[in-house]
Parts: C-alpha cells; structure tokens; sequence
C-alpha cells in the first residue's frame, strides 16, 4: 500500500501492521509513528526503500499489513533478527 492508502487503512482500523522503510524521511517517520501510535497499530522500521521496491516491484517507502497472522509472524521474524 502506497502512503495515502496507508493512512486511510489505519483511519478505518484496518492495519495490523505498518512498515517504514528505515532510509524513509525524517518527517514520514514522524507522521507515521504518530499516526501508528493513535490507531493501536505496530509499527517497525525495517529495511531499506530499494529493498521494498525490489520485493514489491513498484517504489514504496512505507507498507500496511492487513493480514493479522502475516502481521504477528512478521513481527516476530523482525524482532528475533534485530531488523
């Protein structure tokens, strides 16, 4: 999901899960982690944005989760290697 999506889910507590590409702009950090703390929704900051663009195939800086079980199990991946 692109940003504008992304802020839409979380608006209507569709989110499990935000990504922020670690490289992301100081002030897309911000708004996010802010945005992410508001709605109840983790957040984690991982990867870079060419590695996203990579794996998704299409520029994006920030991704939303909305699968809960991907969410939980992405979670515990990232935080067992120290992403």
């Amino acid at each position: 999901m692109g940003e504008g999506l992304v802020l839409a889910a979380l608006r209507q507590h569709k989110l499990h899960l935000v990504i922020v590409a670690a490289d992301a702009s100081d002030g897309t950090r911000r708004m996010l982690t802010s945005k992410s703390a508001s709605y109840q929704t983790p957040i984690i900051e991982a990867f870079s944005k060419e590695a996203i663009d990579q794996a998704l195939g299409r520029p994006r800086t920030i991704l939303g989760v909305t699968d809960v079980g991907f969410a939980k199990r992405l979670i515990a991946l990232l935080n067992t290697q120290g992403a």
